[in-house]
């Protein structure tokens, strides 16, 4: 029962687009008219200037840790009960409730899934995440770029859960990859 709350909690915790949220707050700006359309951060640096995107980086990415470090930490949960706090939040950013389940590509809230589940793996992490915020700046086809990081992170990912002996994390592991992959599939 708590492994669903949370992962309702964790659902919940990633329909906050905290990127339509900063934009609007900092210039009254929809930052879907901008860039690709995506509720994401790179949008909000286009609407709104880099450091409010770095907030919504961090923003996106705590949405993601925060479900499970309480699952892990306080409520004890491991193992197979940690399968729903680990995909809500990326379900939630993806299909969110207060926008109508259209929603951004969750990347750097499937970082945040992962940092709070693998807490030793958060700098490498971190990393990534900012490498895929700096991207667009560094070469005009971001998105075919960003997408081939992106599936690198399966690979990785699954190194980490070799690791660190938690097996039961390859099949969370593949579910959250493969939602922001299908959600990257246009780019």
């Amino acid at each position: 029962m708590l492994s669903l709350l949370m992962g309702l909690a964790g659902y919940l915790s990633g329909s906050v687009m905290y990127a339509i949220v900063l934009t609007r707050r900092a210039s009254g700006e929809d930052v879907r008219h901008f860039g690709d359309g995506n509720p994401g951060a790179f949008n909000v640096a286009l609407a709104s200037g880099l450091p409010l995107c770095v907030l919504c980086v961090f923003l996106e990415i705590g949405k993601g840790v925060l479900p499970v470090l309480v699952s892990r930490k306080l409520l004890g949960l491991q193992g197979w009960y940690l399968l729903f706090p680990l995909v809500s939040p990326v379900l939630g950013h993806i299909f969110p409730l207060f926008q109508g389940f259209r929603g951004g590509k969750a990347v750097c809230v499937q970082f945040g899934v992962w940092i709070g589940m693998i807490p030793e793996c958060w700098l490498s992490l971190l990393w990534a995440c900012w490498i895929l915020v700096l991207l667009p700046w560094l070469h005009q086809d971001h998105r075919k770029l960003i997408l081939t990081s992106l599936m690198g992170f399966l690979p990785s990912g699954m190194l980490l859960v070799w690791l660190t002996g938690q097996a039961y994390l390859v099949f969370p592991l593949l579910i959250t990859t493969s939602l922001v992959a299908w959600k990257w599939k246009d780019a």
